[in-house]
Parts: C-alpha cells; sequence; structure tokens
C-alpha cells in the first residue's frame, strides 16, 4: 500500500493492515544509544578534571617550594577543574535523562544549530519538514510561544493529499523543542513512515508553559492563563486552518510526556469531541498539590474535576477511544501508578495498551523509546475511532 500519496490514509476495513510489533531492526534503530547517551563522556571528563586537579596541585607545591609566585596557577587550575567536574556532571545528567541525543543536538540545545536540521544523521531518506510557528492568544493569558510542526514526508510533493494529526506536550519544566529533539519526533516518525509502519502524520508540539518555564497542567487556571482553552481552541483550530489535516477526532491523537501525560489524559478525556486516541508517556493521575494551590487556588471540587485517577471511573465515553499509557520501571511507585490508570480504561472496555520500558526511569529516554509504540498505537486506532 503506498501511502505517500492520494486524497487520505484510511485502513481498510475490518481493521488496518498495520503491524502488531514494531519491527525488530526499526526498533534496534531507534533505541541505539549515541556516544552522548552513554556514561563516557562524563567518565572521560571526569578524568581531565583529575588530572588537572593533581598537576595543579603539584606545580603549586613546587613553586611554593621555589618561593615562587603561585597562586595565579592555582586560580587558573581551579576554575579548570571546576569547570570541567560541571561538564562531566551535565553529560552524567544527560546520559541519564537523555535531553541532547546528539553532537548537533547540543548545538541545538546552545542555540548554535537551527533545530530544525535533523538532529541525527542516520535518519532514512525522506525526511519530513520541521516548521516554527508563534501562537499565542492575550485574551486567555497565553503570551506568544514557539510551536513546532512536522510536516511528513511527501507533504509538499502530494498537495490534494491530507493527514492525522498528533498533538504532543512537553514535560515541566521544559518546552515546545523537547518533543523535537530529545524525543526524536522528525527521525522515528521518517524511520516509521518509511517503513510502512504508520501512515505520514503531522504532528504539532505547542508551548504551553502560559510563560519563561510556569507549569501550566494545561489547565484553565483560576484567574490565570487558560491553557486547556488555549490548546483545545487556539492550537487545534490553528491546525485545521492552515495545514492540510483530517478535521475529525478519528485523526486527532492529543499526547505528551510527565505533566504532558496528565494534559493529555485531562484535556483529551474532557474534550473527547476533539481527539479519539490519547498517548501518555510517564503519566500522573492528578495535577499535584502545588498546582492544585496556585492554579486551581485549592478548590476542591475544581481539583477533582481534573483527577484523572478519579474521574476516568466514570466519566462518560460516548464515542470510540482509545487510549496508550506508557512508563520505565525504574521506579515501582511510577508503574503501579500508571498501570492502576490502565485498569481504570480497561474495566471499562476502553482499548488501552499499557507497556513498561525495562530500564528506563522518568526521562526523556523513555519517552522517545516508548514513541514509536505509541505511534504504532495510535495509527492502529485512527480508524476505528
Amino acid at each position: 500500500m503506498n501511502w505517500t500519496g492520494g486524497q487520505a490514509w484510511a485502513p481498510p476495513q475490518p481493521g488496518p493492515h498495520l503491524p502488531t510489533v514494531l519491527p525488530s531492526d526499526v526498533v534496534t534503530r531507534l533505541q541505539s544509544q549515541g556516544l552522548l547517551l552513554t556514561p563516557w563522556p562524563a567518565v572521560v571528563v571526569a578524568l581531565v578534571a583529575s588530572a588537572v586537579a593533581v598537576v595543579t596541585a603539584l606545580r603549586f607545591r613546587r613553586r611554593r617550594r621555589q618561593h615562587r609566585r603561585a597562586w595565579t596557577g592555582l586560580l587558573t587550575g581551579a576554575l579548570t577543574t571546576s569547570l570541567a567536574v560541571t561538564l562531566a556532571a551535565a553529560a552524567g545528567l544527560n546520559a541519564y535523562v537523555g535531553y541532547a541525543p546528539s553532537i548537533v543536538a547540543v548545538g541545538q540545545l546552545a542555540g548554535v544549530t537551527p533545530l530544525a536540521q535533523p538532529a541525527y544523521a542516520h535518519a532514512p531518506i525522506g525526511h519530513g519538514r520541521l516548521i516554527p510557528v508563534l501562537l499565542g492568544d492575550r485574551r486567555l493569558k497565553v503570551p506568544p510561544g514557539r510551536t513546532y510542526v512536522y510536516l511528513p514526508p511527501g507533504y509538499s510533493t502530494h498537495p490534494q493529499q491530507r493527514y492525522p494529526v498528533v498533538y504532543l506536550i512537553h514535560g515541566s519544566p521544559g518546552g515546545s523543542q523537547d518533543w523535537m529533539r530529545a524525543g526524536q519526533v522528525p527521525v522515528t516518525v521518517d524511520l516509521l513512515v518509511s517503513r510502512h509502519v504508520i501512515p505520514p502524520m503531522i504532528v504539532v508540539a505547542p508551548d504551553v508553559n502560559a510563560g519563561w518555564l510556569r507549569d501550566s497542567e494545561c489547565l484553565d487556571a483560576v484567574g490565570g492563563a487558560q491553557v486547556a482553552t488555549y490548546l483545545v481552541r487556539d492550537v487545534v483550530g490553528w491546525a485545521d486552518r492552515h495545514l492540510r489535516t483530517l478535521p475529525d477526532r478519528g485523526h486527532r491523537v492529543l499526547g505528551g510526556m510527565s505533566m504532558g501525560g496528565f494534559c493529555a489524559l485531562d484535556v483529551g478525556l474532557h474534550h473527547q469531541e476533539l481527539f479519539g486516541t490519547l498517548l501518555a508517556f510517564q503519566p500522573y493521575g492528578d495535577p499535584g498539590r502545588d498546582a492544585a494551590r496556585a492554579l486551581l487556588a485549592g478548590r476542591q471540587r475544581l481539583v477533582a474535576a481534573h483527577t484523572p485517577s478519579q474521574y476516568a471511573a466514570w466519566i462518560p465515553v460516548p464515542q470510540p477511544l482509545s487510549v496508550y499509557l506508557d512508563t520505565g520501571n525504574a521506579s515501582s511507585g511510577a508503574v503501579r501508578r500508571v498501570q492502576r490508570l490502565a485498569g481504570l480504561f480497561a474495566r471499562r472496555g476502553i482499548p488501552t495498551q499499557f507497556r513498561i520500558q525495562r530500564g528506563q526511569g522518568h526521562t526523556w529516554g523513555e519517552a522517545r523509546v516508548g514513541l514509536p509504540w505509541g505511534l504504532l498505537f495510535a495509527a492502529r486506532h485512527l480508524a476505528a475511532s
């Protein structure tokens, strides 16, 4: 089946002819660890820091014995050692979190390399295109922020084709660029489309911080930013007006990681008229105590209305809905939390997949590894929704 031409992709009934699991070579390729995602950079820099410290101490001692001026060299060595230690710590943290998975991604993080440049040199032939868009709504107290849009291979050469849309929400602290850089959206979708694992799809990653590093939880805050309204009205409305989308709930997917995973569940369940499939990576089932106080003024009825771990058991589901839940096994508490959410949906007969990523924690590494499985799940449920 050719998924790069025609008017719109629609799996034949009954059920889409898609693989139920990812091909092993695709899994290997997408889960391969780059050098920056291993401990070696941190180890090497730490050894350099140790060597500089030893050399500095020896030189300081020798110059003192010779009654020569030594403080300048000591200060230089101390600064060099401190810098190396800081770099080693940053490399170690990045190896665990996976925030900058490649050298190009480091340049993107530093602002030296444009985010639109692919972060992976091994991306398959037939790249999609990444474009930044400035979106916001002052009336909703949401300042302009950068939204990143991934357009699949063939988008510009098949002007009559329309596409499903996956909306992906970042975590906190974080920003809209995270799914593109740390989550590896462009190379993942490029590869899955080229292998006919999923149809071509648009991915939209909006900024839902409502300001500099603000944790909005995608809520309509009491007296503050109306982020949920902005997401479902402004972002989805903009996409349907300016992109060649399939503008119906059956071809809209809402997903996210951590805070974004909570957002996908909470906003998606409250707006089932817009979204037919939900993808939640490392989600939690409530907005958290601090957010409840800061954003919902501690009003218990509002908090309960935005606690999926409670209302998912009874909220009406009038139309077909499918839910994908994904977490790492590094924390047994996280596994139990997400498993409980999965049970709430499954007991109601909602098509649900709960996946545990082995060897992963609450990190971007987990979201990156889980994303292709989530996209496969979404692709298989596009028609059913």
